[in-house]
């Protein structure tokens, strides 16, 4: 019999949670992004590709400004760089085939790192992970499609949803 953490319900009620906490996260990620002109298909590719809200919160004034990839790479690198000591502590639950690995290595996240436990199997990792990743992407693009929908005359010239530096 398989232990209680393997278990694939089992798993996700322990990530629903997590979940539930992002998607307001992710969603505010999608509007602003929104309203910086990014269409819901950027947004989408910016959550599979650098799955990371601080990171993509970072990058959002930053793209909107002008700066180069190499700039915006080299901040989502250094904000992303604290997922290595949490990658070297879970490492040893991920599968052994390199491409089942390397994907669960992306995925992984601050409530992903959170709700895991040591007794995980790497099945339960890739449900946990699985599960918030994906509700990160699909959250961040409802906001996206939301964002694009709120009338300019909603939000006041001077209002601030974002981290975008004013300069008077």
């Amino acid at each position: 019999m398989e232990a209680a953490e393997s278990r694939p319900l089992e798993a996700l009620r322990r990530a629903a949670p997590a979940a539930l906490a992002i998607i307001p996260v992710s969603m505010l990620f999608g509007v602003l992004a929104g309203r910086s002109d990014w269409t819901p298909v950027e947004v989408a590719l910016i959550g599979l590709l650098g799955f990371t809200g601080s990171g993509q919160f970072a990058v959002l004034p930053l793209a909107d400004s002008g700066a180069g990839l190499l700039t915006m790479l080299l901040l989502t690198a250094s904000i992303n760089s604290r997922y290595l000591p949490i990658a070297y502590v879970s490492a040893s639950r991920l599968p052994r085939r390199p491409a089942p690995r390397a994907l669960l290595a992306h995925m992984l996240g601050d409530e992903a790192y959170a709700t895991e436990t040591d007794g995980d199997t790497w099945e339960s990792l890739a449900i946990i992970r699985g599960s918030l990743f994906i509700t990160w992407v699909v959250a961040g693009v409802v906001g996206a499609l939301l964002g694009g929908m709120i009338p300019a005359n909603w939000l006041a010239a001077d209002l601030n949803l974002g981290f975008r530096q004013v300069w008077y």
